[in-house]
């Protein structure tokens, strides 16, 4: 089987505000940074690496969860099975941007998909949550890649999101489930551990642009709040939140990405702080049954939205098969022609395994005759 890696990283909840270098909004952007719930992350951003990858191992999982608050696993109380949706919605005096995305479904399938345990749930689930925020409704083209790699039993982490609402992801130890934390939380950031944070964003026809930090707590979404601070250098605010059922499936899955545009004015930032210090967390939020649209207008509140937000609905993937085969077929024209033919020789195919979709793509000598040529 031929192997071959992708690296990218994840990221999960909460929230906190990016300085701007303009100096009569420092003061009041420290206050946003602070009151956006408990932690500040940090990160970067500069270089991209390879998109397919292939040959990792799809292990079993009984279902074992820890208890732990709303935050990361609820009860089980009734399953309504929320409709997927990613808002992105401009406030009425054009000074904000807000995206809501609800992303229940899509991180359910990569919970099947991956067999993880809770914990490794959990991180996962914040990660792609956090890419899918990032990478949505940028320029045609655009993707975005985040990769945790620590010294947790996760390993590592890895997503990408595209510009449409795609978005695919893997971790290096499905079965990470270290002990609930002291409050009962799952424990993501003993899984993840202390290591490098590196986020990528690739624009068609410009080099890739990478950033590296140092893991700050693991719990990703702190370590990317610094990375969109300091790298990106623009106001925003970022909320993450997976919650688990105690049987592994994912209870509600979703987050918010607010972004402010230069000249806000005072007056706007003041409301964008009442209204995010008392939010609720993510989890409860979607717990309780809000849509992106109620998020997004108790964001917006005594500001206004304007008419005409763009929605999608974000998927997991691609990993439908024509994709998938085109994707593993350049990661194998990537091997030389004589070990292609060795493997061919000894074993009548060459097989590749989709880290991201977790699927098994095999190639005979027909299907690779022009790459043998």
């Amino acid at each position: 089987m031929v192997r071959c890696t992708a690296r990218g990283l994840q990221l999960p909840m909460q929230l906190a505000f990016r300085q701007t270098a303009r100096s009569l909004q420092v003061s009041k952007l420290t206050r946003c940074s602070y009151l956006l719930r408990k932690h500040l992350g940090c990160a970067k951003l500069r270089h991209q690496l390879p998109g397919s990858s292939c040959g990792v191992r799809s292990p079993s999982y009984a279902t074992t969860c820890h208890a732990a608050d709303a935050g990361d696993t609820g009860e089980q109380q009734s399953r309504n099975e929320p409709q997927d949706e990613m808002l992105r919605t401009i406030a009425v005096n054009g000074e904000v941007v807000v995206t809501v995305v609800n992303a229940h479904n899509l991180i359910n399938n990569a919970v099947s998909r991956h067999f993880t345990a809770p914990t490794a749930s959990a991180a996962l689930g914040r990660c792609l949550t956090g890419t899918l925020l990032m990478a949505t409704f940028r320029g045609e083209g655009e993707t975005v890649q985040v990769q945790f790699k620590g010294d947790g039993p996760l390993q590592s982490m890895t997503c990408i999101g595209d510009h449409e609402g795609n978005v695919r992801g893997f971790v290096g130890d499905p079965q990470a489930n270290p002990p609930v934390r002291a409050d009962g939380k799952l424990n993501v950031g003993g899984a993840i551990g202390r290591g490098v944070l590196t986020v990528v964003r690739t624009l068609p026809m410009l080099d890739p642009y990478s950033g590296m930090v140092p893991i700050t707590s693991g719990e990703v979404a702190e370590d990317l709040a610094v990375y969109l601070r300091d790298s990106e250098q623009s106001n925003s605010a970022l909320g993450l939140g997976v919650s688990i059922y105690k049987d592994g499936t994912v209870q509600s899955a979703g987050g918010f990405y607010v972004q402010v545009l230069p000249l806000v004015s005072d007056s706007t930032l003041d409301n964008l702080e009442r209204n995010l210090t008392g939010l609720p967390a993510v989890t409860e939020l979607f717990n309780t049954g809000k849509s992106p649209q109620e998020i997004t207008e108790m964001i917006l509140e005594g500001i206004g939205c304007s008419p005409g937000a763009q929605s999608v609905e974000p998927q997991y993937g691609p990993c439908e098969c024509n994709n998938i085969r085109a994707r593993m077929l350049r990661a194998v024209a990537a091997i030389p022609p004589d070990e292609i033919e060795d493997l061919l020789q000894e074993q009548g195919k060459v097989q590749v395994r989709c880290e991201f979709c977790c699927l098994t793509v095999d190639f005979d000598r027909s299907d690779l005759a022009q790459l043998l040529a």
